[in-house]
């Protein structure tokens, strides 16, 4: 019917829709007008809805409808369902019975979808909100149900939007549109368009062009597109692909009747093609309700079947400023709060800070991170140029009550003597950690839902009890390495005089471990010494943990992420990897600097590799930590020169010098600086350099590593293969899974005692860069990775959910809210 759609009069409304400039009879009443382009309502009736497309708003104040149609508007409660993965979501008249069941009022009540999961529960006295409210929040099976005070104007779409990066589809596309220039200016009708698919660019699949676009998504995204043609039009079909589930526009429009109101929701599905659409009603059929049912809410889509041309423009103008996203699932309340302690190292607070991001970025969650003043200034520093919405609180910390120097807040410059006094140290965070946790539940009204604390705060696992919640380890190490790091902790000791090999429990014998892979403390633990009566007991408390997130990728180490489900008999998650978005996307990242000044800047490197061949530079760092020994930085420098490889050497005074100290010219071979500058061989950096620019330079082809996780993720994101010198932790255990397990390093020599030759430095390197035979399969290796972890990586940034961290945090979080309301809560069925 275009140009009118007739209500039934049991609804006491009219609607007129008019193409161009037509009204509707201003005797009509409540009359809504609407004129493409453009919403609005006389200035006569009562309550007056506009709505300007482009500009939604309504003008504030009484409402004398609403207060006559619902006297008793005082008497509502807002509920929210939340479901877990895979649960199909509630029918609402299954609810409201299903509701009926366990709340047994007695008066009439009305259960109202607003969107997003929330629901107007309308009730009919104080004694049955009394009575609603005293129940609390159920466990539905499916689904939870959190009821919370009703407010005035109370809006669910409240939340924070951003672009995502998304493949559009253009169906019905005539071939000779098929130019980029062409799909470049239909595109930005949509956004920023940034590639074609290679099907598009050369035109040999003519069933749809695909671009990939930045899309705003806090605006509605349109389901066609007009094009001008002469005197004709087009009107090429849009499909987006993976739009992020999280991101829900609803555009609701609101009719009044004399019963109440009537929210008309046509729902969109996934953005599908109106001719692909099967099996939905018209428009007409929209209204067909009767009027026992208008507190159920019509989920139709507009039918384009049997329409005309001038229909299909009405229709099509009505979906691009009416339409509402179904959900893939409903989103997680926004009062849930978590709480991370990291351990006091740079290595560890890193990761931390980029979990805790997504955490709250991808859930709305509530997420602080507790630590020491001087930590807590180094994660400010890091952020202070960013949107972080990170809560950050100081708990504190005098190192000289442990003996330590003062201001010893963090391993760095530490000796590894001292540094098992800093651990012993860290468990006086008992007490304000606790203290804390409480605060938080006191101010909020119950505990936080979880606290995520490092593998070396198994200690924590007893606080969170005690506070209320539970604890989550964090290991910001891969699979493999944190599943050898604790099981040689748990399985001491390790000396056999007869074999330098042995099996380890956890491994399978094929794995076969070797004595001089691990650190010189852990050789001589037998379970009485200070590293000992430190580890085993932090690592086994954790192990009583609710869980496990582990920093690593679900595809990257499948295997040893199985290993480590076995061994440890608890839940992990894969939450990695934990990299920067400029690093994934080659974007700028000298930004990324962690609190730290370079030795040189970010500018000038760049500027020298851009003077380098491609997958020609080998770039060396040990990592903000370590330091090599005087006799094998002169080894290291030799061969270096010798193979006339250019190169970025990050240099820091050897072991036994202070390591804040400047770095002096007698600790390399006499003219080495000038003669390297000279031949522009080679970039000596002092102290630290921006890595992630380094690495994701496009000339850099290895990286000589002490293989902390952090560095290998980086390394391997952009397909650089790594030459192994592990030093301490579980670096060793790192540099076996690259070597044996992933075939993408080779192992230069292990830690500061042993002895470094110039001729072996040059061998490994023109292996690792030789483009041929053995440098040619490692390279291929670490691409084929590479691309595994920037997929899964993009994938969960644009909130497309195919990535591990996406499905891992999901199940995390449901599976924390489902653990906390079986504990709480009665059974629904039982009620």
């Amino acid at each position: 019917m275009l140009g009118e759609y007739w209500v039934s009069d049991r609804l006491g409304l009219s609607l007129y829709q008019a193409l161009g400039e037509d009204r509707v009879p201003g005797e009509l009443g409540p009359s809504l007008y609407r004129t493409l382009g453009e919403y609005r309502v006389p200035d006569g009736l009562s309550p007056s809805l506009y709505l300007a497309l482009g500009e939604d708003w309504v003008p504030l104040g009484p409402n004398p409808l609403v207060d006559r149609v619902f006297p008793n508007v005082s008497y509502s409660l807002i509920g929210r369902v939340i479901l877990s993965k895979g649960e199909e979501p509630w029918k609402i008249s299954a609810l409201k019975e299903k509701l009926q069941s366990i709340w047994k009022l007695n008066s009439q009540w009305r259960l109202i979808s607003l969107g997003r999961g929330f629901f107007q529960i309308l009730l009919n006295s104080e004694e049955d909100k009394a009575q609603v409210w005293g129940i609390g929040s159920l466990h539905l099976k499916p689904g939870i149900l959190r009821l919370q005070p009703w407010t005035q104007n109370f809006n669910p779409n409240t939340q924070r939007t951003t672009n995502a990066q998304i493949w559009v589809r253009f169906y019905d596309l005539p071939w000779e549109f098929w130019h980029p220039q062409i799909l470049s200016d239909m595109a930005r009708g949509v956004g920023i368009p940034l590639k074609f698919d290679r099907a598009t660019l050369e035109g040999d699949y003519g069933h749809f062009a695909r671009m990939l676009i930045d899309v705003d998504l806090s605006k509605p995204l349109p389901d066609s597109i007009m094009i001008e043609v002469g005197e004709d039009c087009l009107f090429p079909t849009l499909y987006f692909e993976n739009v992020p589930s999280f991101c829900s526009f609803r555009r609701v429009l609101t009719l009044c009747l004399e019963e109440g109101l009537l929210l008309l929701d046509p729902v969109m599905g996934n953005s599908l093609p109106s001719s692909s659409v099967k099996g939905f009603v018209s428009y007409a059929d929209l209204f067909k309700a009767p009027p026992a049912r208008v507190d159920i809410i019509p989920e139709y889509i507009l039918s384009y079947k049997n329409s005309t041309k001038e229909t299909n423009i009405l229709l099509s103008s009505f979906i691009f400023h009416c339409r509402s996203r179904s959900e893939e699932k409903m989103g997680y309340s926004d009062d849930e709060h978590i709480v991370m302690l990291p351990m006091l190292a740079h290595g560890h607070l890193i990761p931390f800070l980029a979990l805790a991001n997504h955490i709250q970025q991808t859930t709305g969650f509530t997420v602080t991170i507790a630590n020491t003043p001087l930590n807590i200034n180094y994660l400010r520093s890091t952020t202070a140029n960013s949107e972080s919405k990170i809560r950050l609180v100081e708990l504190p910390f005098c190192s000289t009550d442990h003996g330590l120097p003062p201001n010893t807040e963090n391993t760095e410059n530490l000796s590894l003597d001292r540094i098992i006094d800093f651990f012993d140290a860290t468990k006086s965070l008992k007490a304000p950690f606790y203290n804390l946790l409480v605060d938080i539940t006191q101010k909020q009204g119950k505990p936080p839902l979880c606290v995520i604390t490092d593998i070396f705060c198994g200690w924590a696992v007893d606080v969170a009890k005690s506070a209320g919640t539970v604890n989550v380890t964090f290991t910001t190490g891969g699979a493999y390495g944190t599943l050898a790091y604790m099981s040689l902790w748990l399985n001491l000791p390790h000396r056999n005089p007869d074999c330098d090999e042995f099996n380890l429990p956890g491994f399978p014998d094929r794995c076969r471990f070797h004595i001089t892979q691990l650190h010189r403390f852990l050789r001589m633990a037998d379970g009485t010494d200070s590293w000992s009566r430190f580890f085993q007991p932090q690592i086994s408390e954790s192990l009583q943990s609710y869980g496990m997130l582990c920093n690593t990728d679900e595809q990257v180490e499948a295997q040893a992420l199985e290993w480590l489900r076995k061994f440890v008999k608890i839940p992990v998650w894969s939450v990695g990897p934990l990299l920067p978005p400029s690093l994934l996307n080659k974007s700028n990242t000298s930004k990324q600097h962690s609190g730290k000044v370079p030795g040189l800047s970010a500018e000038k490197c760049l500027e020298w590799l851009d003077l380098q061949e491609p997958d020609t530079v080998l770039y060396i760092s040990f990592g903000s930590q370590n330091t090599i020994s005087a006799s094998q930085m002169m080894g290291l420098a030799v061969g270096l020169e010798e193979s006339k490889i250019p190169f970025i050497w990050v240099t820091r005074p050897p072991i036994g010098f202070d390591l804040k100290g400047g770095f002096r010219s007698e600790w390399l071979p006499e003219g080495y600086e000038e003669r390297i500058a000279t031949a522009k061989q080679g970039l000596l950096v002092k102290n630290w350099a921006p890595q992630l620019d380094i690495l994701s330079h496009k000339s850099t082809g290895a990286f000589l590593s002490h293989c902390g996780w952090n560095s290998v993720m980086e390394s391997l994101s952009q397909g650089v293969p790594i030459i192994g010198w592990p030093m301490a932790a579980e670096q060793g255990y790192n540099s076996k899974m690259l070597v044996e397990e992933m075939g993408v390093a080779v192992e230069l020599t292990r830690g500061v005692q042993t002895s470094v030759e110039a001729k072996d430095v040059k061998k490994v390197i023109e292996l690792v860069m030789d483009k041929r035979e053995k440098g040619r399969e490692i390279k291929e290796n670490a691409a084929k990775i590479g691309q595994q972890i920037r997929a899964s990586a993009m994938a969960e940034e644009q909130g497309q959910g195919s990535g591990s961290f996406f499905k891992s945090l999901n199940d995390f979080v449901t599976s924390l809210i489902n653990a906390r309301q079986e504990q709480s809560l009665p059974n629904s069925n039982d009620s």
